[in-house]
């Protein structure tokens, strides 16, 4: 915000401008004069920013009002760096010397987070998100998308679906929700049977039913009389 000082008040000229046009502003002939001179008053406001709008919003994360969650809420001992005080002795020529006081310590910066997050895949990934859950009409979802070869997480898109019909980052199931891996761990069941040769492709699998408990869901699966390849994600071989 920018204001004018007038006896002890103050009246607000502009608000919510950016650095760019405060800097403009400085080179106005009445703000040169300085701040005791002119009354000219310049109050900084900080204002969390996410350059990438709401890509991998929710596992970039935030620290605020005691609530941390995401990458920064993890890190936030080490990404808040130190903070110092220190006294300033005027001296003529209106020049400020510094004072050492108490232990000395200087303010330190904080450290730097680097992911293997890609934008470009997580572009892509919460944009194939999102466009299945309007197709389905689902509540929320998840999309994870790794480099086998590395075990590096190149994308994870969350996506809730607000009051408003639309979808946004505000939670992170892939971290914060627990569920069955359904037919997903077929595959890897399959590859090890293969692997000792104790299945082929062709093997006939019988009817079955089976039940379990996890966590607090009941699961049930079910299958017809079918070969391995037929029931199993090989059904292209």
């Amino acid at each position: 915000m920018v204001s004018i000082s007038k006896a002890f008040n103050t009246l607000p000229i502009l608000k919510d401008i950016s650095f760019d046009q405060v800097k403009r502003i400085k080179t106005w002939p009445i703000a040169r004069r300085g701040r005791y001179r002119s009354g000219f008053i310049v109050e900084e406001k900080g204002k969390r920013m996410y350059f990438m709008g709401d890509l991998a919003k929710r596992t970039i994360g935030y620290t605020k009002n005691g609530i941390s969650v995401g990458l920064e809420g993890a890190f936030d001992s080490l990404l808040k760096g130190r903070s110092a005080q220190i006294m300033f002795q005027r001296m003529p020529g209106r020049i400020w010397r510094p004072i050492t006081v108490g232990d000395g310590q200087r303010a330190e910066n904080g450290k730097d987070i680097v992911t293997t997050l890609d934008v470009r895949f997580q572009d892509i990934t919460q944009y194939a998100l999102n466009k299945s859950l309007v197709k389905h009409r689902a509540k929320h979802g998840c999309a994870i998308v790794m480099d086998v070869k590395t075990g590096a997480v190149k994308a994870m898109a969350n996506l809730t679906r607000g009051k408003d019909g639309k979808y946004y980052e505000s939670m992170n199931y892939a971290v914060d929700q627990f569920s069955e891996p359904g037919s997903t761990f077929k595959i890897i069941s399959a590859l090890a049977l293969l692997e000792d040769e104790e299945i082929s492709l062709t093997t006939p699998l019988e009817p079955m039913e089976e039940r379990w408990n996890f966590l607090e869901s009941h699961l049930r699966m079910t299958h017809t009389k079918e070969t391995f390849q037929k029931h199993t994600a090989f059904r292209g071989l």
